[in-house]
């Protein structure tokens, strides 16, 4: 209880990089856009509480029996919205988010301004969210 009571503290200091609520508002207008996180449920609706964005998806662990990197969530997804694995795209930032895509089959975008680092040349990255306009 101490890690949650900390971070319902800390949850005002969680703020969207620049455009990113702009751009996730204008995406859904075309797309399903959704949320498949490593956070399980309850902190994932306590993070996204604040942002009023009304993803089509949020798939956490706690929905799924094998999470990432396996691809149980995309199945899932390909299944409900009846969409084909080339009309995905994945937006990451780790190493484990790549794995992911890449069991999936599903298209990748690194965003460089996570968390992680990925040494492959060939990914496709993005510098920020405006630049995913390149890849639709």
């Amino acid at each position: 209880m101490i890690i949650i009571n900390f971070q319902k503290k800390k949850i005002n200091l969680i703020k969207f990089y620049p455009k990113t609520y702009e751009t996730l508002k204008d995406l859904k207008k075309n797309f399903i856009i959704g949320i498949i996180t490593s956070k399980n449920k309850f902190r994932s609706n306590i993070i996204l509480k604040n942002f009023k964005i009304k993803f089509n998806f949020i798939l956490t662990p706690d929905d799924l029996r094998r999470g990432k990197p396996y691809s149980e969530a995309i199945i899932k997804i390909i299944k409900k919205y009846n969409v084909k694995k080339s009309e995905i795209i994945y937006l990451g930032d780790t190493k484990h988010d790549l794995e992911f895509s890449q069991n999936s089959k599903i298209n990748f975008l690194f965003a460089k301004w996570g968390y992680g680092r990925i040494l492959n040349k060939k990914i496709n990255r993005i510098s920020k969210i405006t630049d995913i306009y390149k890849f639709l």
